[in-house]
């Protein structure tokens, strides 16, 4: 759930008990969020994690609101048969071969990029602490 989504939440399960209120504040984390929740009738509120909210809507409801049914653009759907067998396996093939050597250099190159970032990365580093020994 993203963070302005949090700010619509009025439920949250507090010490086992379902609590009505609104969220005032989102902590977010390297690995988690929080929020302070604040009860109705208090004056001040409670950190609780994130997944201590109750959603305002059940999931069979968002469910019926996404999904919509399909219409093709046109009724009358047509398929093609391939009738040559062999020039088909042949076309798979060299498909499936281009897309093994494409997802090669893909990541080839992600992992050159991750070792230039580290590298460049290292030496700023350096520099930082030898500027610190001077």
């Amino acid at each position: 759930m993203t963070s302005p989504a949090l700010y619509t939440q009025t439920k949250c399960n507090i010490n086992g008990k379902e609590q009505s209120g609104k969220v005032i504040a989102v902590a977010t984390y390297f690995d988690h969020r929080k929020v302070c929740f604040l009860t109705e009738g208090q004056a001040i509120g409670e950190w609780v994690s994130e997944s201590a909210l109750i959603p305002n809507w059940s999931p069979s409801e968002q469910l019926t609101k996404d999904i919509k049914p399909y219409m093709p653009a046109n009724k009358a759907t047509t398929f093609e048969v391939k009738q040559d067998i062999p020039n088909a396996e042949k076309e798979a093939k060299t498909e499936a071969e281009q897309d093994i050597h494409a997802l090669a250099k893909f990541v080839a190159d992600t992992q050159k990029a991750i070792q230039n970032k580290t590298a460049q990365d290292f030496k700023q580093y350096l520099s930082y602490l030898q500027k610190l020994k001077v």
